[in-house]
Parts: C-alpha cells; sequence; structure tokens
C-alpha cells in the first residue's frame, strides 16, 4: 500500500525512505505513518540534523506531526489555518 500523496515526487539522488515512522496524535489519538530515512531520522533524533533537512521531502504539517505529536488536523482546529499571520 503507498502511503505517499499523489503529487509526491522522489529524485534518484535523494536516500532511500526505508524507515516507517509511526505517528500517534497526543489530541485526538488518531495514528499515522511516515516513510524517512533511517540515517536522516537517527541523525534528527541526536539533534545533529534540522527537521526541515532530514525530511525535506515531507510537508511541513507532517513534519510539524512527527516533532509534536499533533496530527495536521487538530493543529489547525488548536492554532488556526495560519497561527503565524
Amino acid at each position: 500500500m503507498n502511503d505517499r500523496p499523489a503529487n509526491w515526487k522522489r529524485l534518484d539522488t535523494d536516500p532511500p525512505l526505508d524507515l516507517r515512522v509511526e505517528v500517534i496524535c497526543n489530541t485526538c489519538g488518531e495514528a499515522g505513518s511516515l516513510w524517512v530515512n533511517r540515517a536522516r531520522f537517527t541523525a534528527w533524533s541526536a539533534r545533529r540534523m534540522l527537521l526541515q533537512d532530514a525530511f525535506a521531502h515531507l510537508s511541513i504539517p507532517d513534519r510539524e506531526y512527527i516533532k509534536s505529536r499533533i496530527c495536521p488536523n487538530c493543529w489547525t482546529k488548536t492554532f488556526g489555518p495560519n497561527p503565524f499571520a
């Protein structure tokens, strides 16, 4: 089963997405899974790589989901569609 968005594109030079990360929202309990590169995930976990660099292939809401454990729907309900405007 392909969990990637329809408009998702991958370059041949990108590292392999070899780790499936399961995330559960702390607010609503929704479970989601995202594919990432194992080495970059490890580097990000050890604070050796920035989130946006480690997971550049993911959307901003998906990166926030990994970081804060708040799913995109709960994030929008809590902070609005553009909380920094």
